[in-house]
Parts: C-alpha cells; sequence; structure tokens
C-alpha cells in the first residue's frame, strides 16, 4: 500500500527548472499613467471614530469620626468549657522508641528515637508548635541526657505523627527513655 501510495505521489511531481534571478538594474520599467480623477472611487473608511461617555460618581467626603474604631490588642476571650479540653496536653499522647539505626554523637555511640504522637482530639495541632522532651535514664534512675524536639507538619485530628531525635549517650547504658510534651 505505502509503494503504490509513493508511486502514485512520485509520477504527480515534475521537477521545474530555476530561472536566474534578474537585478533590479536590468529590469523594464513601464511607464504607469495615472487614471483620470473621477474614475477613481473615493475609499471606503473601514473604521470610524466613536467617543464612549463615561458617568463617574463623585467621590463623598468621609466623616472620620462614622469609621469603627481600630482593633485593638485584648487578651483572647476564655474558650467553652468543652473547647478548652483541646490542648496539646490533654489530646496527645507521646512515646519514644529507639530506633535501630547506629548513630554517633560527640563522645562517641548515641541513640536515635522515633518520637510518636496520637491525636486523640477532633482537632489538628501545628507540629512546629508541639514541642516535646527525651529524657535517657540509667539504672539508678539518673538521667543521662535529654534532648528537646518538635514534630514536623501538622497533627491531623484523630491522627499521628512521628519525627526523629538522637540522644548522645551510650545506648548500653540506658534503662529507659521518658518523653513529656513541653507547654
Amino acid at each position: 500500500m505505502v509503494a503504490i501510495l509513493a508511486y502514485a505521489l512520485g509520477r504527480g511531481s515534475q521537477p521545474v527548472p530555476a530561472r536566474a534571478a534578474t537585478p533590479p538594474e536590468a529590469m523594464e520599467v513601464s511607464e504607469v499613467t495615472p487614471a483620470e480623477p473621477s474614475a477613481v472611487p473615493e475609499p471606503t473608511p473601514l473604521h470610524a471614530d466613536f467617543t464612549f461617555p463615561v458617568m463617574t460618581p463623585a467621590l463623598a467626603a468621609v466623616d472620620e469620626g462614622a469609621l469603627p474604631a481600630a482593633p485593638t490588642a485584648e487578651p483572647a476571650p476564655a474558650l467553652p468549657e468543652e473547647e478548652s479540653r483541646e490542648d496539646p496536653e490533654t489530646c496527645l499522647t507521646v512515646d519514644a522508641a529507639p530506633n535501630r539505626v547506629e548513630v554517633y554523637g560527640k563522645s562517641g555511640p548515641a541513640v536515635q528515637l522515633a518520637v510518636r504522637t496520637r491525636n486523640r482530639c477532633g482537632r489538628a495541632f501545628s507540629g512546629r508548635h508541639t514541642y516535646f522532651r527525651v529524657y535517657a535514664t540509667a539504672p539508678g534512675g539518673f538521667t543521662l541526657s535529654s534532648a528537646t524536639g518538635r514534630f514536623d507538619g501538622t497533627i491531623p485530628a484523630w491522627g499521628s505523627a512521628e519525627t526523629l531525635i538522637a540522644l548522645d549517650c551510650d545506648p548500653t547504658r540506658v534503662a529507659r527513655y521518658r518523653v513529656e510534651l513541653v507547654p
């Protein structure tokens, strides 16, 4: 099919010999005689000018005494009882568990913790404003290391969020990890 189409297209085309260009000096210029002025019709305008008057309302004088006063920085009103219970301390639970990744701090081996929070309320919280503090305690109960962190993004309503944090302490000396929200 393609061969038949190529043959048909090839038969219809004939080479056209090219002519040499004639320089402008060698061209013959015939004299043009102007036509009689009465024989030339008057050109019809293709456009017309229009003027559209636009009425603008007059500006009224503003009485500044009639304007409301600018808002002032007043303390926010107290929330209703049921909304006041939806704050991070009551809605969020946090826990920390060591990650299996080996990390090293300034003084040698360190611990990387995965800190998780669960939102038990119908309100989302900004992770950038939700701070926590993690403690690594030794078997005697004293604190080996601590660090403060925050969550990235948003902690969705009825959802959860997770972040990583490193503690600069020897993981073999840690008895337990404790995490709490920082108000």
